[in-house]
């Protein structure tokens, strides 16, 4: 598991968000400091119609700062030694509702299409 430290200065901003089906979309963040210890169960969205429920990421991958090479995954996490970036899938996520972070809330910007350095390196395989 990896916890982000926090700090005075903003950690992490979420840099967009694509749309992948009705039901998945693709969150990229930029990470604007090292960490480690970071969980990314940390990261989640009440579910609407069962407030008890939270959505959680899937599939994460940690890639270079300029976002076209994959440095890291859910299976071989990788200690941040500077900025970078970070994906994953969300399941069913509500756009006009806060995504829930270590760092507080953040609003969702509008969805828009996987652009192809990221097509191009992630393909979504739905949870079996």
């Amino acid at each position: 598991m990896f916890r982000i430290f926090n700090s005075t200065k903003k950690n992490i901003d979420l840099f967009k968000v694509y749309k992948v089906n009705e039901e998945v979309h693709l969150l990229e963040f930029l990470i604007n400091r090292e960490f480690k210890n970071f969980n990314i169960s940390d990261f989640t969205q009440k579910v609407s119609s069962n407030p008890l429920l939270n959505q959680t990421p899937y599939d994460e991958k940690f890639l270079n700062l300029v976002g076209s090479e994959i440095v890291g995954d859910d299976l071989n996490p990788k200690s941040i030694s500077g900025k970078t970036r970070l994906v994953f899938f969300f399941h069913y996520l509500e756009l006009d509702k806060p995504l829930n972070t270590p760092f507080g809330k953040i609003v969702i910007p509008e969805a828009i299409q996987l652009p192809d350095r990221l097509s191009s390196k992630i393909t979504y395989n739905a949870p079996s």
